[in-house]
């Protein structure tokens, strides 16, 4: 086991020395394995699961996936309601309404919570905005529809299943000319990355 803001700082001196091909790899992994958690969860044989206590600190990364150290926060009620202004989810910086269903539970509550704080704790710092520029519009349409909660659980699988294929392939190198300082900005999106877990662990 290994905890998630160790591994960021024990990163930082890979990017120093190997640059921006190793931040977007990491980066683009990590969050991919945080989705495929929250897709299990959302899918469990025990119903939708929600973490109700959903910060960095939370989880480990054990044989390079992510795990959860303590589900004692987690649960599996659905917000029960008469109308959609019962299923109202309050955040720091914005708040949504969902939809209340015809049984009487808000339509995907608790996948959504779960998003929503992927986008909040690990998308905005980690989804590299310095990626190379035919991904960045990929990734970039990745964090805002978490952001917005436009998409469920297993459209934004689907999404960053693809954006890593394409890193890893190779496939997003045509007429692309490497940057000079691509380095360098990796390093400083890192610093702020490592300042925000901190804060948050």
């Amino acid at each position: 086991r290994i905890l998630l803001h160790s591994v960021i700082w024990h990163f930082y001196f890979k990017v120093e020395e190997n640059g921006m091909t190793y931040f977007v790899l990491f980066s683009s992994q990590i969050c991919l394995s945080l989705i495929r958690l929250l897709h299990y969860l959302a899918h469990s044989p025990l119903g939708s699961v929600t973490l109700l206590d959903f910060r960095p600190r939370q989880f480990v990364i054990v044989d390079g996936e992510l795990k959860v150290t303590d589900l004692d926060d987690a649960s599996v009620n659905e917000t029960p309601c008469l109308s959609n202004s019962n299923c109202f989810m309050e955040f720091p910086a914005r708040n949504f309404t969902l939809t209340c269903s015809l049984e009487g539970v808000c339509q995907r509550m608790n996948e959504k919570r779960n998003l929503y704080n992927a986008y909040r704790f690990f998308f905005t710092y980690l989804l590299p905005h310095s990626a190379p520029s035919n991904l960045r519009p990929l990734l970039d349409n990745v964090v805002n529809a978490t952001g917005e909660l436009r998409w469920g659980i297993d459209e934004t699988l689907a999404q960053l299943e693809e954006v890593l294929y394409l890193f890893k392939s190779g496939s997003y190198l045509q007429n692309v000319t490497r940057s000079q300082n691509s380095g360098k900005t990796a390093t400083n999106i890192l610093t702020v990355v490592l300042t925000v877990f901190e804060h948050q662990v």
